[in-house]
């Protein structure tokens, strides 16, 4: 299929990451409702890689490519006989190494070849506007935010940044509610019988963990029964834990990784995000959507999905604000549980996979390049 056709027949998408993440979960939601509306869908993706085995589940097709580099000869070549044996209305990208392979791979087609979408995620390093204005044909972003940033190169065309908003599967979460916690964790909870709040991220410094840890640290004279868990892995899970230890908390805090976050989440009093640098950020996005009050920092695309004091508490990102709006939040449930009532109806209209699929479409018919 050509661009000047509006009927999407199939779409490729690309992914040279050998992990998985926040973007790939996201890619594998928009491929499974692109799919789910009739377009036939492919990934090309590393061998053995997580989200190639993720996809594999939900039998999606995978194609397997090395992307060793930016301009890898059989990469160029495999996506080169892909895209001529599928001729795709559109295909995605998102990280350097898919991006480069795959516009280069598409160019050798001329006129005829297809739309080049690429998801922009974060952002790293210096912002090229030869990227943006000529490696792909649109770029998007999941916050205006990241837009905004990108477009503080003024050189980079802004007809060429869209933003759309991620989906997010909350039929699964509902489900995933009622699903068992494990053992250890369940048996924390009954026992502390007090306030919970629950962090859900990767333990990297950005994410603001120890200075959540300062915030709860001076809130205990006044609620002594807070308890705080921690879902997630990473980098600074040991400075966690030596925070906790110093602070005297460490027994009110419990740490570790979960299949499935939203039976904790369900069980929260108080969903935190208190991060440094966010895009947008999906965690707080979940929790709404299941109706639970929220406290997130003032920072970058967060405010996007939270506005203070109607759908949940924005605090800067420091100790001291964030108690004095975690306090808030103790002493006013009424309130919170009202705000968290207007926060899931907002985000399950605004965040929907519906809305998402509706927006990627649009984003594959548009004609101009």
């Amino acid at each position: 299929m050509t661009l000047n056709s509006k009927k999407i027949d199939s779409v490729i998408f690309t992914e040279s990451s050998p992990d998985i993440g926040g973007q790939e979960r996201q890619l594998l939601i928009q491929m499974r409702s692109l799919r789910a509306s009739g377009i036939d869908v492919v990934l090309a993706c590393r061998p053995n890689s997580r989200v190639g085995a993720l996809a594999a589940t939900m039998n999606i097709r995978t194609v397997t490519l090395p992307f060793r580099n930016g301009a890898d000869p059989r990469t160029i070549t495999g996506l080169y006989r892909l895209i001529a044996a599928m001729r795709p209305a559109a295909c995605f990208c998102h990280s350097g190494h898919d991006t480069d392979n795959l516009a280069i791979a598409a160019r050798l087609f001329g006129r005829n070849r297809p739309r080049l979408i690429r998801s922009k995620a974060y952002l790293a390093g210096k912002i090229s506007e030869y990227s943006y204005n000529y490696f792909v044909d649109v770029t998007f972003t999941p916050s205006k935010y990241l837009r905004s940033k990108i477009l503080s190169n003024s050189r980079v065309d802004p007809k060429r940044i869209e933003v759309i908003y991620p989906g997010v599967d909350f039929e699964k979460l509902d489900a995933e509610c009622y699903l068992d916690l494990p053992s250890d964790l369940s048996h924390w909870i009954e026992r502390k019988r007090g306030t919970l709040i629950v962090q859900v991220g990767m333990l990297r410094k950005e994410k603001g963990h120890l200075m959540m840890l300062d915030a709860i640290a001076k809130l205990r004279s006044r609620w002594p029964a807070l308890h705080f868990a921690i879902v997630g892995s990473g980098p600074e899970q040991e400075s966690i834990k030596q925070r906790a230890i110093e602070l005297g908390l460490y027994d009110q805090i419990w740490m570790g990784e979960l299949p499935y976050v939203a039976a904790i989440l369900k069980k929260a009093d108080l969903v935190v995000m208190p991060s440094f640098v966010e895009a947008l950020g999906l965690a707080q996005v979940e929790a709404a959507g299941l109706g639970i009050p929220i406290v997130a920092s003032n920072i970058g695309g967060i405010p996007e999905t939270v506005s203070h004091l109607e759908t949940g508490l924005l605090a800067e990102p420091n100790a001291n604000d964030f108690a004095q709006w975690l306090d808030h939040a103790l002493s006013h449930p009424d309130d919170m549980r009202t705000m968290a009532h207007r926060a899931q109806a907002d985000v399950r209209s605004r965040f929907s996979i519906e809305n998402n699929a509706s927006a990627l479409k649009s984003l594959i018919t548009r004609q101009a390049r």
